[in-house]
């Protein structure tokens, strides 16, 4: 199979390769600058410095930036558009770069336009200033063997008579590089130009060549002549022997030697000019030497610490080692001596089996004491229900259960079913024989591999947290339930209370209308099941709304006493009735008759309730209840006697004087001058009081209230009843219905 080339058809998007060529014929002429020629470097402030200009890059294109960077280095504007090259060096070597930049830059239509505009310009300058790129001849098999002449003749060999092309290059300064060599295989005639006496070869190989060595620095290819093998290997051996005297001794290094290693010396115009280069070479070499050997100094500290480092980190790993692996035999050998009577006394106790296998009894150590005692008393001595003496279900979350099965699972990756068989096996006393993968699943969230944030507040509470929806006996009627649920929460939504009795009552009434049977079975109703039914499904707290009342401040019977004052001055100050101030007649209640007789059954205890206050026993039991509100260490209450009556103002107008809290207050709220108008009264009639009794016919019929006299002709009661307070006292108010 004959592998073809394929040719590359993509478009070039750069300089094409004749144009690079170019510039790197300038680079090689530039390298050969004379060297009468300074060299600077780019520390020089007047070296030469080639750059693009931002803005002129961007107005005018790579065109503009790259001529203007070049009349600026080269000051064509100082010599009529001259260019010339004044120095050599590094500075001189960085415009090769700086043109690859521009024509790499350059549009394709401009690139021919400003390379024979400033790169010819460029090459003459280089040439100008004497650059001239030396000689070089491509070394042959024969020249090379010419080094080691052989003892004998050459023998010629097939390959010699092939015809050979040689090319040399010439001292022309062509501006493009030299044509690609073909290699072949065919001898090299090489012959001294210094013997003119030798005879030329014959014309018989015409498509040999010779390559002359003279004297002179051209080196002319001409056709080769007949020669003898008796003349090549004498002419070998002779220029053998002279490269072998000419060649110094002192080559080092793998880099090609150049022709002062091989002996030759160069030809100096004066003797300064020799001794100027010869100072220069041994500055730079002495620069270069301190620098060489500062650099071997560096990286031989360089070298020594990160010795030293490494050293230090593989003896510390090593002590590491060293150190786990005493530690780790230590306690191997002391686990070995005492946990061995351990395992042997723990392998004994398995084979033997369990001594008293749990079963039921994991029910009863899983939940705590106090909810397990109740179970004493349901022993049907009072007409209660029987309650099994222990529990059946099982309390998982309990810490000694939990922590086994959270293990088991996590290591299981939450296989719910190998999880249950595993710690069935491991535990063989039955404590999780009634555990089911079923009961797992819906402690775990449903889609994800963690459990659900009411299971971790379980296992915080060591049990089953409130609103668990267990309802026991009413389990199998789910309308109770859901109707004492209602109720419930639609009282709460009006902001009312829920007490046991309120729930108690409600249960009650939908039992005996719905399922009359429960109550036939011994259905109770105790303030126990209803306590755990508020818990279960309603999630209510019976402790919630007594909780603030229990923080009772230490001050408490000052600010009573104080209480009991401001009120009494309210009652003064504004003449405030006592049927207002006590609320003897509730304000009207009404509720809801469209939905239907099963609430009228419900609340029934709740109208009868209201019906009873109603009446003049309610109104005397409210009366009573407010007498019940007393201030501790004090003979003061909040009924309507004790508000109103003289030895209360009295008490009033000397806590005022004594207490100047309650009397800022009340100039901040009404106003000093009311509180010196109301004390002011009140110790006019109480000289009016001390001085003179009561008379009933000085007392003008016009300073009786209208409501007054409304309230005798309804409840048949005497005017004269009416004090010099301006208050009747001892009257039994009934409400209208008793009228």
């Amino acid at each position: 199979m004959v592998l073809k080339h394929k040719p590359n058809t993509r478009p070039s998007t750069g300089p094409s390769q004749q144009l690079i060529g170019r510039v790197n014929y300038l680079g090689e002429l530039l390298k050969h600058l004379p060297t009468t020629l300074p060299e600077k470097t780019i520390y020089d402030h007047d070296a030469l410095k080639f750059s693009l200009d931002p803005d002129i890059l961007e107005d005018g294109g790579a065109f503009a930036a790259g001529s203007r960077a070049l009349e600026v280095a080269f000051k064509t504007y100082r010599n009529g558009g001259k260019v010339s090259f004044r120095e050599r060096g590094a500075t001189v070597m960085a415009l090769v770069p700086f043109l690859k930049t521009v024509f790499a830059q350059l549009k394709e239509n401009e690139r021919a336009p400003w390379a024979d505009a400033w790169l010819d310009r460029l090459v003459d300058a280089a040439k100008e200033a004497g650059a001239k790129v030396p000689s070089k001849t491509r070394p042959s098999a024969t020249s090379a063997q010419s080094a080691h002449p052989r003892t004998g003749p050459p023998t010629a060999t097939p390959a010699q008579t092939q015809p050979a092309v040689v090319a040399v290059d010439s001292d022309s300064d062509s501006e493009l590089a030299p044509p690609p060599r073909k290699k072949t295989r065919s001898a090299l005639v090489i012959s001294d130009s210094d013997n003119e006496d030798q005879p030329s070869p014959s014309p018989a190989a015409d498509a040999d060549m010779i390559i002359e060595i003279s004297d002179s620095e051209s080196i002319e290819s001409r056709p080769a002549k007949s020669i003898s093998p008796a003349a090549i290997a004498t002419k070998t051996a002779s220029l053998a022997a002279h490269a072998q005297k000419a060649a110094p001794k002192n080559i080092k290094g793998p880099g090609q030697a150049s022709l002062f290693d091989l002996g030759f010396s160069k030809d100096w115009d004066s003797a300064e000019a020799k001794a100027h280069y010869e100072s220069k070479e041994r500055l730079r070499w002495a620069e270069k030497r301190d620098d060489r050997l500062a650099e071997e100094a560096a990286a031989e500290e360089a070298r020594k610490q990160r010795e030293k480092a490494l050293t230090a980190i593989r003896v510390r790993e090593f002590r590491k080692h060293e150190s786990a692996k005493k530690a780790a035999a230590n306690a191997a050998k002391e686990t070995v001596d005492e946990v061995t009577p351990v395992l042997m006394a723990g392998a004994a106790a398995v084979a033997a089996g369990p001594a008293t296998p749990m079963n039921n009894a994991v029910a009863v150590v899983s939940r705590s004491v106090n909810r397990t005692t109740w179970r004493e008393h349901r022993d049907g001595t009072r007409g209660g229900v029987v309650v099994a003496a222990e529990p059946v279900e099982v309390n998982w979350f309990h810490p000694l259960l939990w922590n086994d099965i959270d293990e088991v699972v996590r290591s299981v990756s939450w296989a719910l079913r190998p999880a249950v068989r595993f710690l069935q096996k491991k535990h063989k006393d039955g404590r999780f024989a009634k555990l089911h993968h079923s009961t797992l699943w819906r402690y775990k969230e449903e889609g994800r591999n963690v459990w659900k944030a009411k299971t971790l507040e379980s296992v915080t509470s060591y049990g089953k947290i409130q609103a668990s929806g267990r309802v026991g006996i009413l389990t199998k009627h789910p309308l109770i339930v859901d109707s004492v649920k209602t109720t419930l929460e639609g009282i709460r939504e009006a902001k009312g209370p829920v007490t046991v009795g309120i729930a108690q009552a409600l249960i009650r009434a939908e039992v005996e209308a719905t399922a009359p049977q429960l109550l036939e079975q011994g259905f109770k109703i105790s303030e126990t099941f209803v306590r755990g039914f508020l818990a279960s499904v309603m999630n209510f707290s019976s402790r919630a709304a007594t909780r603030p009342a229990q923080h009772v401040p230490d001050d408490a019977p000052d600010q009573l006493l104080r209480t009991f004052h401001r009120l009494r001055f309210a009652i003064k100050a504004e003449n405030i009735p006592p049927k207002i101030l006590n609320g003897v007649a509730p304000p009207d209640v009404r509720f809801p008759k469209e939905i239907g007789s099963l609430r009228d059954a419900t609340i029934s205890p709740l109208v009868q309730l209201y019906d009873f206050f109603l009446t003049t026993e309610g109104s005397r039991l409210i009366r009573q209840s407010f007498a019940k509100c007393k201030i501790p260490d004090s003979p003061w209450c909040l009924s309507e006697e004790c508000l109103y009556s003289s030895a209360s103002e009295i008490a009033l107008l000397e806590y005022l004087g004594s207490d100047p809290t309650l009397a800022n207050e009340i100039k901040k709220c009404c106003g000093a001058a009311k509180l010196d108008r109301i004390l002011t009264i009140a110790e006019k009639e109480g000289e009016d009081r001390d001085e003179a009794h009561f008379d009933g016919s000085s007392f003008d019929d016009a300073e009786v209230p209208l409501e007054r006299v409304v309230e005798a002709a309804i409840l048949g009661t005497d005017v004269d009843a009416f004090e010099s307070t301006g208050e009747l006292e001892d009257i039994n108010y009934l409400a209208p219905e008793d009228v």
